[in-house]
């Protein structure tokens, strides 16, 4: 079974001392997978539908079936904020 990727180093910050010592704060970094490239995309469409189609239902007169798609769409922007951060560069934990 392949586990992927071998993470990688980034250096977060370097704090230069008095003595000319430097002091280097870096976290480990999971390279991002294939998949990574899309959940972004997917999750901001998530959203802009789920924020749209209620919007566009009330101002086509379906009041009650809007505001139901606009209840319902609170767990679509929740899924699409997921999808966006799963996108997003990972820190491999200790």
């Amino acid at each position: 079974m392949t586990e992927g990727p071998e993470p990688t180093h980034e250096v977060r910050e370097l704090w230069y001392q008095e003595d000319g010592s430097v002091i280097v704060y870096s976290h480990q970094v999971v390279p991002r997978r294939w998949w990574n490239r899309l959940t972004r995309p997917i999750g901001m469409m998530l959203i802009v539908l789920a924020v749209a189609w209620p919007a566009l239902l009330l101002s086509h007169g379906w009041t009650w079936l809007g505001l139901a798609f606009a209840i319902g769409d609170v767990c679509v922007v929740l899924v699409g904020r997921d999808l966006i951060l799963w996108g997003a560069r990972r820190w491999s934990d200790p």
